[in-house]
């Protein structure tokens, strides 16, 4: 077994012994959820933050979330990261949630509807692709959006508004707040901007997530 490829290594006892081999059920387990997440690999494996002084009550509020996800994800709790600026940590922290999610449900999972990452953007794109060539693939992850237990939609408000995009986040966004569906949601917009760019419908839905703005400076450039 590769062991490199093991996404428990930081935190797994067995790792990197004679036991570490892939009849492991608990690494076939893992790679079914992570495959399934469509979570970016870059985001898999544990990524050290840092905040600034700045930050640091936004970290500490989102380490609870991170700390305590199970419950938050069976409350139907859902997070808003937000800022302005690019590259402070928005996606790192959902996928961090993410990661901590799975470990924590991986040995009791049905491997079923359990967590889903989208980039929005790509994600409205693919679907508006389906008119024109159906894919089994972008069908389940539409499936797997409206249902799995914990969702991320990544860079929400990049995506070009039109009535085809505000109509199927609509459907989506609703369908996870009305059946209380955890939903982390990270933008470059305020929840005021993302209501002008997608509509009222949208905004008064996201703002019922817990909103955390983060105002650090650009990590990818340091």
């Amino acid at each position: 077994m590769n062991t490199k490829k093991c996404y428990a290594k930081d935190y797994c006892k067995g790792y990197g012994t004679p036991k570490c081999t892939e009849r492991c059920d608990f690494w076939w387990k893992l790679n079914t959820l992570y495959n399934k997440s469509n979570l970016p690999m870059r985001y898999r494996y544990n990524i050290p933050l840092r905040p600034e002084q700045i930050d640091r009550e936004a970290f500490i509020k989102l380490k609870d979330y991170m700390d305590n996800v199970v419950d938050r994800v069976e409350n139907g709790d859902s997070l808003y990261i937000y800022s302005e600026n690019t590259g402070n940590g928005k996606t790192t922290w959902s996928s961090k949630i993410m990661n901590q999610y799975i470990r924590k449900v991986v040995a009791k999972s049905d491997l079923e509807h359990e967590v889903l990452y989208l980039n929005v953007s790509l994600f409205v794109e693919a679907m508006r692709n389906q008119y024109s060539e159906y894919s089994d693939d972008i069908a389940r992850l539409k499936e797997e959006a409206m249902h799995c237990k914990l969702l991320v939609l990544d860079d929400i408000g990049a995506e070009r508004p039109s009535e085809y995009v505000c109509e199927r986040l609509y459907d989506l966004i609703n369908y996870r707040y009305t059946n209380m569906l955890s939903t982390i949601y990270t933008s470059n917009l305020t929840p005021f901007e993302l209501g002008d760019r997608l509509g009222a419908r949208i905004e008064s839905r996201v703002r019922s997530a817990e909103q955390i703005k983060l105002v650090g400076a650009d990590r990818r450039t340091i």
